[in-house]
């Protein structure tokens, strides 16, 4: 089974109350996935024929879907898409890419699938990471 996107919490708005057809709508998913989410522990105002959801119930219930789905990185780690988990690049070593003044990119090497691996960071943080990396800064 594939990766399931989870929209924005803040499309559902508070105060607002919506049928599946309308949350779907709102949300910019298919219905079927909002009887997903019914059967994965979204509730109904209540248990009638016709669902209505209130606002702040989806808004809590996707805010707690996206919070089970978060991996957050270790110091020393890049996320791995296709791995889909956090590695330690292949020996330690990344490449600092400046995009602006104030962020950059980090880019290593998976050492599992051998795929670049790129972690967006503050150029403040690039000191605190390249105690953890062997970096090397690429100049623009």
């Amino acid at each position: 089974m594939g990766t399931m996107r989870i929209p924005n919490p803040n499309l559902a708005r508070n105060y607002t109350t919506y049928s599946i057809v309308e949350l779907s709508a709102a949300l910019g998913v298919h219905y079927h996935t909002v009887r997903k989410w019914v059967r994965m522990g979204l509730t109904p105002i209540d248990d009638r024929f016709k669902m209505y959801f209130r606002g702040e119930d989806v808004r809590a219930f996707l805010i707690a879907q996206r919070k089970r789905t978060k991996r957050p990185c270790l110091p020393g780690t890049i996320y791995c898409i296709p791995c889909q988990a956090p590695k330690a690049p292949a020996g330690g070593m990344v490449e600092y890419r400046p995009i602006t003044p104030r962020r950059g990119q980090l880019v290593g090497i998976c050492p599992s699938c051998e795929r670049m691996v790129y972690r967006i960071t503050g150029a403040a943080q690039v000191e605190a990471l390249t105690a953890t990396f062997a970096a090397t800064r690429i100049e623009e």
